[in-house]
């Protein structure tokens, strides 16, 4: 998994409250954890369905060696996450794209287990529902004026709480992130100028890159520190300067 790819979800999960519970009676010590769902489209000729499959991320205030993520009812369903960064304070499950599937992953809590450099760990929880926002439709980046003009239409049937663009290069490793684009705006223009490209990274005229529109699902919409709910990701192939 590519630290990258959580520029825009971890902006959001940072706004989360941190929480200290059971095995450490430090309370320098806190965790939270976010349990998701992906959504890809799966096309076969004329035929669109989605495939689906769980994520999870932890963030906490001291350094951890291992964290977990299991469904609360069903101890058997466990995943092992990933350190996303050298002081061990951010973990990640991604799925393989082996692991999508056509149904749901099952919902309920699902308890995060973090254990810190000296032994102790914590346990917190988080709540996976059914609901979900599928990728947006007819993307379209249009060149002009040494700039991309991003273009897409929402999901019409349920509706995201905020988009982002991305653009990964040809071993799939992102160099381009948006910041944060609101629910109500369906377009975005950057360049080889604007904040956001990975250090020291330029784009190359004639280099094949993706573009990707990602939306975002709260848990509760109403409240933008209730962690993610749904994530939609919407590819579409570029050569930059075309």
């Amino acid at each position: 998994m590519k630290k990258g790819k959580l520029i825009v979800l971890l902006s959001l999960f940072a706004g989360m409250a941190l929480t200290s519970c059971l095995s450490s009676s430090d309370t320098t010590k806190q965790i939270s954890g976010d349990a998701s769902i992906e959504i890809k489209a799966n096309v076969v000729g004329q035929t669109t369905t989605y495939l689906y499959a769980p994520t999870f991320y932890v963030q906490s205030t001291f350094a951890a060696t291992k964290a977990i993520a299991y469904l609360k009812n069903d101890p058997s369903v466990s995943y092992n996450l990933t350190t996303l960064n050298a002081g061990g304070t951010l973990w990640s499950y991604v799925p393989a794209s082996t692991e999508y599937k056509e149904t749901k992953p099952t919902e309920g809590d699902y308890i995060f287990k973090v254990k810190f450099t000296d032994g102790d760990s914590l346990l917190t929880t988080d709540l996976l529902s059914s609901s979900i926002i599928y990728p947006v439709t007819s993307v379209t980046a249009t060149w002009a004026n040494a700039s991309y003009k991003v273009d897409w239409v929402k999901d019409g049937s349920h509706t995201a709480s905020l988009y982002a663009v991305r653009v990964y290069d040809s071993s799939n490793r992102m160099v381009f992130a948006s910041p944060q684009i609101s629910s109500t705006t369906f377009t975005y223009t950057f360049s080889a100028n604007t904040s956001g490209w990975a250090t020291a990274f330029y784009p190359t005229s004639g280099s094949q890159y993706t573009l990707e529109v990602t939306s975002y699902q709260y848990d509760d919409p109403s409240d933008t520190s209730s962690g993610i709910q749904a994530i939609a990701r919407e590819l579409l192939p570029i050569t930059w300067g075309q």
